[in-house]
C-alpha cells in the first residue's frame, strides 16, 4: 500500500499528496438510504447500500449476480498508479458440475452508441472465499485516460453470487512533473 490514507468527506487522499479521483471511494456520502450517488449501476440489477457488512466506515455496496457499479474516473498522470479495495465474495449453490459464479474488475472506454468496451481487464475470476480480503493492482499503464472502473458479479449455471464491496481507491504515487 502507499503510504497511509485520509478520508475526508469521502474522498481519500494518499500521503504523497495525490487525491484519489474517485467520488465516495468508501460509499459513505450521505444520501437516501440505498443510493450510490456517485456510482453508477452497469448492470442487469441494481446494487444496494448497506450496513449490516462493511470493511471500513458506516457503508458498504453488496452486488447480487447480474449486478455491477462503475465510475467515470479521469486516471492521473503518475509514476505508479495502483487500484486498491476490498472485497467480500459468496456463491451459493448445490450443483458441483455447475459453471462457478464468478466476479469481475475492468476498465471500459464507453463508446459514442452508450456501449462500453473493455480496455483493461484486472481480474475475472471464480468465487471461491467468503472472507473480507484485500487487493491492489498496478494500472499504471492507464495513466492520463479516461475510462470506467467497474465491479461486477456473475452467478454460475446452479450458483448464485454476491459481492460486498468496499474502500475502493485509485492511489497515485508521485504525480509526472510539468515540464513545461
Amino acid at each position: 500500500m502507499i503510504g497511509s490514507l485520509a478520508v475526508l468527506l469521502g474522498v481519500a487522499v494518499a500521503a504523497a499528496g495525490v487525491q484519489n479521483p474517485l467520488v465516495d471511494p468508501g460509499f459513505e456520502a450521505e444520501g437516501t438510504a440505498g443510493a450510490l450517488s456517485a456510482w453508477s449501476d452497469c448492470g442487469e440489477r441494481p446494487a444496494t447500500l448497506q450496513s449490516a457488512t462493511v470493511h471500513g466506515g458506516r457503508f458498504a455496496v453488496t452486488l447480487e449476480g447480474g449486478a455491477a457499479i462503475c465510475q467515470r474516473v479521469v486516471m492521473p498522470m503518475a509514476r505508479s498508479i495502483l487500484l486498491d479495495f476490498w472485497e467480500k465474495p459468496t456463491a451459493t449453490g448445490t450443483d458441483a458440475n455447475a459453471a462457478p459464479a464468478y466476479r469481475e474488475v475492468s476498465f471500459y472506454d464507453k463508446l459514442p452508441d452508450g456501449k462500453m468496451d473493455m480496455i483493461q481487464p484486472i481480474v475475472r475470476d471464480p468465487i471461491v472465499t467468503s472472507a473480507f480480503a484485500h487487493y491492489t493492482f498496478d494500472v499504471t499503464a492507464l495513466m492520463g485516460q479516461t475510462l470506467y472502473v467497474y465491479f461486477g458479479v456473475r452467478d454460475g449455471s446452479g450458483t448464485h453470487a454476491s459481492l460486498v464491496l468496499d474502500d475502493v481507491t485509485i492511489q497515485a504515487e508521485r504525480p509526472m512533473e510539468n515540464r513545461s
